[in-house]
């Protein structure tokens, strides 16, 4: 990661570049990856149909891409998963 130096309006437009990025590289990864489980790991309770981040991971989203070029998804993913209410939580397979 190296540091970007520019306007808000340009953080913010980047910032919105990756998570698309993020977001498609999210999509295109198979149902049994241990980072999609990550994710629902870090999600908040809710019955809709649709991802909604847990206050950590809304945290840690918000911020994405804004202050630094994102080329690690992997590990930004890591990183997101093992965060969950302030301790770390160990990814596993399911049923595992």
């Amino acid at each position: 990661m190296r540091r970007l130096w520019s306007t808000p309006a340009t953080r913010n437009l980047r910032s919105a570049e990756h998570l698309k990025r993020l977001a498609e590289y999210v999509d295109q990864l198979p149902d049994d990856d241990l980072k999609l489980q990550a994710l629902e790991a870090v999600q908040a309770p809710s019955d809709l149909d649709v991802y909604l981040p847990g206050d950590n991971a809304r945290y840690m989203l918000s911020r994405f891409g804004f202050h630094y070029e994102v080329t690690d998804f992997d590990g930004f993913l890591g990183r997101l998963g093992y965060r969950r209410g302030g301790r770390q939580h160990r990814l596993q397979p399911r049923g595992g």
